[in-house]
């Protein structure tokens, strides 16, 4: 047998100095009051809120990737979340700042669940009850700086992959969210790679949100878009119908790259929607032409009917423009085809409640972000300087003026919630399904300040929270492999399972489930009865069955050193690099979103320092096969094997890998960085 290495180097000088942040000062979840404000306290309801984090809490210890919890974390605006894991739930918080971020934060769902099953009441900073990463057991401070930097980053929201059954929505889980700034983008993370990608194809705009839709089809996703153009500019509504490319980047695979922007034209119908009183309509079309469109002033959010039991579910879609009104608008009878909508383009919009409309002396008006949740009511933040939260029963009022009863009373529009945040309540998600919960019974929100350490993330609990049943979702593992993140799981009725991966042993690949899904990475959606699958693996592909899936390369060609394309990279590389060695594709692997190519070597800039880094694609399950990243500070001192390793799954045969370098390359220093590639033949 002989090796057969392979170089590829680069070298990094630089100058300058680096800056240093403060952490923060106090304790969460510790038994200290470390900030003075309330978290609020409703009795009258029965609802019950509990502190989660505060901005003033110094959580160092429980800090993630390098990153600190400092001063910089202020404007606490939307959330998102997902089960991570069966004990995780992983949440991203927007920073609503003119340099604006997203934090990471994970929860711990059994301490979750205990404090729902005791309830303990009204838990403020004064009385915690755990210690601290009990209940946050990470943080970090991840999307800020680079190409795709943040200005002031508003609502957002976790899509699921598969988001309204196989194929249809979204096909990665993601985490989507919008710049309030003029010119402003849509930004979104990949959360199983933690990239963050800008999405120009959506267009420009203040952008709250954005909330997909169903369009029926595997090809193609929808998207509702909120525009908000303030007090006194109104913006018009648009709709974004996007092509998903299978076998793409994350953007295309997802829709988000190509696409078409509507706007929603009541042609002859007049434009003034504001002046549409409770259970008025007005007919439109989507036009791919602005002119004319309707506008609405203060558009706060947008979110699509989620209970799957509602003949809306996935189409129906509420808009919450504040200090004017509550809309609904359906878009089931669109006609959509790939990547756009056909001849059928006429959709309704109804105003489901009218500010400050409702009997009994209430006085609900200035409506913020909002949640439709699975229990088919709207939950909605009020920017009224407390941040109380609103229930809106949307049947029942629908009920209502079928029947010309046009005034709301206070079952049906209710405040559940009598805040006592010192500014505002925002970013208010459903996780009842994510705690073992009916939906409806348990959610997270912000509340936000201008003033930094009262910056809260509370847990808000219904009175009639009621836990789910659960069923047994198991995956096993065929010989060859094993199975990571959580093979055996109970699961709520009509919850997700958390997300698994079948991963192969060295020497084999990855085939299928044994229910036929074909991607190791799954998770099941909407779990209605015990369900299990087993991961089958076959030995791994060696170079001599790579080759001979290229016929056209006998004798000579299929060699390990000939280059029978002419590109300078010969077959051994072609193998190693995922590349084509009947194609001329020379190139270089295009950093983050890359499936193939030559190892990408540069420095990079990581918080306060800069280390060179390789990233590079690697073929999994072919022992005779080895990378290497080495690294050192010059050529004369004994070179470092390896680094901190990052891994992002991209099928059965290759996973892209980024090293990082120790070495921190400050100033004056010099950094370089060495890919040994060692493959075994006979």
């Amino acid at each position: 047998m002989r090796h057969k290495k392979w170089y590829w180097a680069a070298r990094a000088l630089v100058s300058g100095a680096a800056s240093v942040w403060a952490g923060g000062s106090g304790w969460a979840l510790d038994g200290s009051n470390d900030v003075a404000v309330a978290v609020p306290v409703e009795n009258l309801t029965g609802w019950k809120t509990f502190e989660v984090l505060s901005a003033g809490d110094a959580l160092g210890s429980v800090a993630v990737e390098g990153f600190q919890w400092t001063g910089r974390h202020g404007a606490w605006d939307g959330l998102g979340a997902y089960l991570h894991d069966p004990a995780t739930l992983r949440v991203f918080l927007n920073h609503e700042t003119g340099v604006g971020t997203i934090s990471r934060v994970d929860l711990d769902v059994p301490t979750l669940k205990t404090w729902i099953a005791i309830g303990h009441p009204n838990n403020t900073n004064s009385n915690q009850v755990d210690p601290q990463g009990a209940v946050v057991r990470a943080v970090s401070r991840g999307w800020l700086t680079g190409p795709n930097s943040l200005r002031r980053p508003c609502s957002g929201n976790v899509w699921m992959g598969d988001t309204f059954g196989p194929g249809r929505g979204f096909a990665e889980t993601l985490y989507l969210t919008g710049e309030e700034e003029a010119g402003g983008y849509f930004h979104v993370i990949d959360v199983a790679t933690r990239q963050l990608f800008k999405c120009p194809a959506l267009g420009q705009g203040r952008w709250e949100n954005a909330t997909i839709i169903d369009t029926g089809r595997t090809d193609t996703v929808a998207l509702l878009l909120g525009d908000d153009g303030g007090t006194f500019v109104p913006t018009p509504l648009r709709l974004y119908v996007g092509l998903k490319m299978a076998g793409g980047d994350f953007l295309e695979r997802n829709g988000l790259s190509d696409g078409t922007v509507y706007h929603w034209n009541p042609v002859g119908e007049g434009t003034d929607i504001h002046g549409l009183t409770n259970g008025m309509t007005l007919d439109g079309t989507w036009m791919e032409d602005p002119a004319g469109a309707a506008r609405l002033f203060k558009l706060e959010d947008v979110h699509t009917d989620m209970n799957p039991t509602s003949p809306g579910f996935g189409t129906d879609t509420a808009i919450d423009c504040e200090g004017r009104a509550i809309y609904t608008m359906d878009f089931a009878g669109l006609d959509f085809e790939a990547g756009g909508l056909g001849a059928q383009r006429d959709t309704t919009i109804r105003t489901l409640f009218k500010a400050g409309t409702q009997a009994g002396g209430n006085s609900f008006s200035r409506m913020d972000n909002v949640v439709w949740s699975g229990d088919g009511n709207l939950y909605v933040n009020e920017d009224d300087g407390e941040g109380d939260i609103w229930m809106v029963d949307v049947a029942s009022l629908r009920a209502s003026y079928e029947n010309l009863d046009f005034t709301p009373d206070a079952s049906q529009v209710r405040n559940i919630l009598d805040a006592a945040f010192v500014s505002e309540t925002s970013g208010i998600i459903d996780i009842s399904e994510h705690v073992g919960y009916e939906p409806g019974g348990v959610f997270l929100t912000t509340g936000q300040s201008a003033t930094y350490q009262y910056n809260q993330m509370a847990l808000l609990v219904s009175p009639s929270a009621t836990p789910l049943s659960v069923h047994q979702v198991a995956y096993f593992a065929g010989s060859g492999g094993v199975v990571e993140g959580g093979a055996t799981q109970l699961v709520a009725t009509g919850a997700h399972a958390a997300m698994v991966t079948a991963t192969p042993a060295l020497g084999f690949r990855f085939v299928s489930w044994s229910d036929g899904v074909l991607t190791p990475r799954r998770f099941e959606r909407d779990v209605a009865a015990d369900f299990q699958a087993t991961a089958t693996f076959e030995l791994g592909r060696s170079y001599d069955l790579w080759i001979a899936g290229y016929p056209s390369l006998t004798g000579a060609d299929a060699l390990v050193g000939a280059d029978p394309d002419g590109d300078r990279v010969v077959n051994e590389k072609e193998f190693a690099c995922n590349m084509d060695p009947t194609v001329f594709d020379w190139k270089i692997l295009p950093g983050g979103t890359g499936t193939a190519g030559l190892p990408l070597i540069e420095l990079r800039s990581l918080l306060l320092d800069r280390r060179m880094v390789v990233e590079y694609v690697r073929r999994v399950g072919v022992p005779e096969l080895a990378y290497y990243p080495t690294y050192g500070p010059d050529f004369v001192s004994p070179w470092r094997l390896g680094g901190k390793e990052r891994v992002i799954p991209i099928d059965g045969n290759f996973e892209r890998v980024v090293s990082e370098d120790a070495w921190n390359v400050s100033a004056g220093r010099t950094g370089f960085a060495l890919m040994v590639l060692d493959l075994a033949t006979p």
